[in-house]
C-alpha cells in the first residue's frame, strides 16, 4: 500500500481505494484483472484509482467517490473475499 500524504482530505475514502487498488494491481497474460477476472482496467481498480484521486479534492468529489466505493461493495460477491477489508 502506498503512503497517505498530508495532502489527503478525506483519510478513509484513501484508505478503502488501496486496499482495492492492492487487489485489482494488474492484468494477467490474457489482459484479464488477477482479482476479478475483467477487462483489464476492470471497474473496480478504475472506481478505485477515481475515489484516491478524489480523496484530495473539496469535500464534494469525496463524498461522491465514497457512495460509488459502497455501490461497489453491494455488488453480488465476484469473489468471496472481495468484500473483506483487511
Amino acid at each position: 500500500m502506498v503512503a497517505q500524504s498530508a495532502e489527503i482530505i478525506d483519510p478513509l475514502l484513501w484508505r478503502d481505494a488501496q486496499h482495492i487498488i492492492d487487489r485489482h494491481s494488474r492484468p494477467d497474460d490474457n489482459d484479464q484483472c488477477v482479482w476479478c477476472g475483467l477487462q483489464w482496467p476492470c471497474a473496480p481498480r478504475r472506481l478505485a484509482d477515481t475515489a484516491a484521486a478524489a480523496s484530495s479534492r473539496p469535500w464534494r468529489e469525496p463524498w461522491t467517490a465514497r457512495n460509488d466505493l459502497n455501490d461497489l461493495r453491494a455488488l453480488p460477491r465476484w469473489r468471496e473475499d472481495l468484500h473483506r477489508i483487511d
